[in-house]
């Protein structure tokens, strides 16, 4: 009397070898996919390519950089302008205010002018969003808007 193989529904390949009763304990099947691991990796096409052939972030860093100076330029002006009204006896307040719009201008150019630097690195995409919104806020709200809309359509560009 011969003795029967366990019946196998697996496919060609899967499943213990022939002629053996049981797979031993170091036996695993191959996998249907040449990775060393059992799911497809993160990119199976390579990594997601950006809709402005790698040119996104430097168009973004040279509006930032555009937009920083002239918020700067801004900053300036307004800075005088406050520190001027100060001296005015009746509406001296105005000046104050005059002033820390002038210092958040201050503060929105420097961070777009450092965004600008980041962008052009594609290093830091919340740092370089963070500017873009800085610069929509403050004086260059065009050139902060059209770099955010840069700056979103080349996300896969950057590093982190």
């Amino acid at each position: 009397m011969t003795k029967e193989r366990p019946r196998h529904d697996s496919p060609p390949g899967y499943g213990p070898p022939p002629g053996h009763g049981y797979p031993p304990p170091h036996y695993y099947p191959p996998y249907p996919y040449p990775y060393p691991y059992p799911y497809p990796p993160p990119y199976a096409y390579g990594p997601p390519q950006s809709t402005l052939g790698g040119k996104g972030g430097l168009i973004a860093g040279i509006l930032l950089i555009i937009g920083g100076i002239i918020a700067l330029i801004a900053a300036g002006a307004i800075t005088a302008v406050g520190l001027f009204l100060s001296a005015a006896p009746f509406i001296g307040y105005l000046g104050g205010i005059y002033a820390g719009c002038g210092i958040f201008m201050l503060i929105a150019g420097i961070m777009g002018i450092l965004g600008a630097t980041f962008a052009m690195k594609r290093e830091k995409w919340a740092f370089v969003l963070v500017a873009c919104v800085l610069l929509i806020i403050g004086y260059s709200f065009i050139f902060g808007i059209l770099s955010l809309i840069f700056l979103i359509l080349s996300k896969d560009e950057f590093i982190s």
